[in-house]
């Protein structure tokens, strides 16, 4: 049994890991973001949200971000890679309604399966690859609500594009290898319930 001056140290913050806790501001700040978006984190790498009409993604983006080095330690995407989504319209439109999101961001399975199987498995499974946009603002919520990547160390597919969860944070890789890749799984979405599907 440890003695009392040993479990005492044990809980013990260093002065290190204190400097690195949000404060109280910054706490509110990803809370009301977590309610604003409505995020649940259901799963490992699992997340609903809902993009609020008249709400670009990039917006959402942007606002994870400048929350992420207070709150997390770290960014949550490189400068450029921001600087790229915002020019691009998949990050910028937006739309009438609101959209709610189910997304998975590593799908059981799909490891060392070129892309054309591994769509294959989510139409099995009655599930589809997400778009960009809409995997993008499940990882940036994903992280923020839960302070992790959805991406177990993998490369992630959608259908169009490939993503990792590096250093300097999300990133999107160009070009789209379809083929076997031993670590490339792929994410998965579903875009019309806001029941969790069976798996």
């Amino acid at each position: 049994m440890p003695s009392t001056s040993t479990a005492r140290k044990s809980l013990e913050l260093s002065a290190a890991e204190i400097r690195t806790l949000p404060s109280r501001g910054e706490a509110e700040r990803a809370s009301n973001f977590v309610d604003r978006y409505g995020i649940q984190i259901t799963g490992t790498e699992t997340v609903w949200l809902t993009v609020p009409a008249k709400t670009a993604v990039i917006e959402i983006v942007l606002e994870a971000q400048s929350m992420a080095r207070a709150l997390r330690g770290r960014d949550l995407v490189g400068a450029e890679q921001l600087e790229t989504w915002s020019k691009d319209r998949c990050f910028t439109d937006t739309s009438a309604v609101s959209k709610t999101l189910w997304i998975q961001g590593f799908f059981p399975g799909s490891l060392r399966l070129a892309l054309p199987n591994q769509l294959e498995l989510l139409r099995s499974k009655g599930l589809v690859a997400p778009r960009r946009e809409e995997f993008v603002a499940g990882a940036v919520a994903g992280f923020i609500a839960a302070g992790r990547s959805l991406f177990r160390g993998y490369l992630i597919r959608t259908e169009q594009s490939t993503f990792c969860f590096g250093e300097s944070g999300l990133l999107e890789l160009e070009g789209l290898n379809p083929g076997v890749h031993p670590t490339a799984g792929i994410a998965a979405s579903l875009r019309k319930s806001r029941n969790s599907p069976v798996m």
